[in-house]
Order: C-alpha cells, then sequence, then structure tokens
C-alpha cells in the first residue's frame, strides 16, 4: 500500500516537495500559488526526512511573514536543499524583506 506524503509528490522515480502559499502572501513569492521543487531523490524516506524539514522552514517563514516581521529575501529552495543535505544542525537564516 503507498502511503501519500504531506508536501511530497513523486514523480515518475524523483521526489518533489510541494506546499501551498497563503494567499494572504502570494505578494512576497511573486504570486505564485505553490512552492515546488524538487528533492534530488528516489529514496522515499530520505525524500519524507527532507520534505518536513523544508515544509518547517517554509511554515516559519510563513509566520513571520504573518506578524509582520522583516524577513528578507527568501532563500531558493535550492540553496535550503544543498543546506539540508549537508547536514547542516541549524535552520538558515531567513534574513529581511526590503520594505
Amino acid at each position: 500500500m503507498k502511503v501519500r506524503l504531506r508536501h511530497v509528490q513523486q514523480r515518475g522515480s524523483k521526489y518533489y516537495f510541494r506546499i501551498s502559499i497563503p494567499v494572504a502572501l502570494r505578494e512576497f513569492y511573486d504570486g505564485r500559488r505553490e512552492i515546488s521543487q524538487t528533492l534530488r531523490t528516489d529514496d522515499h524516506n530520505e525524500a519524507e526526512g527532507l520534505a518536513a524539514q523544508l515544509a518547517k522552514i517554509y511554515q516559519k517563514q510563513f509566520r513571520e511573514l504573518r506578524s509582520g516581521r522583516q524577513i528578507g529575501p527568501s532563500r531558493s529552495s535550492e540553496d535550503l536543499l544543498d543546506t539540508l543535505e549537508l547536514d547542516t544542525p541549524s535552520i538558515p537564516s531567513l534574513g529581511h524583506v526590503p520594505a
């Protein structure tokens, strides 16, 4: 039985991360409705772990934007994924968004 993972989509043999951008925050993401990024893996367990970490990072970013906190230019999903794959123990800094 195949289990559907939150924020994970399989296309062919590769896994992708997907998260919806809340309507109220889309202006901060050039009007995009979702963030979609390859997880660069065909391993189910690895995809699950990477997606969970990326989801936490984006949820934090969404919370900070809702609170009006200046978070700065967001790092691309590719940059975040590079950080996660290097097993960096801390969440990357998000900086601040210019007004």
